[in-house]
């Protein structure tokens, strides 16, 4: 991805810096098998994580 920051200049040695914005999701996954009705098997993934970004979801700061 590449973006652009049209800002005022900033002082020598400083800069402008871009980040996507939006939330961060933290889940896991829970697999249950059931045999005649009896659970067999029960497992939990990890942790996964998912982004979703803000519409426009990139800002500058400095």
């Amino acid at each position: 991805m590449k973006t652009q920051c049209t800002s005022p200049p900033l002082a020598k040695g400083s800069r402008y810096y871009a980040y996507a914005s939006g939330t961060k999701y933290r889940y896991k996954i829970r697999e249950k098998k059931l045999v005649d009705g009896f659970v067999k098997s029960n497992k939990v993934s990890g942790w996964l994580t998912a982004f979703r970004p803000d519409h426009g979801g990139v800002h500058c700061g400095g």
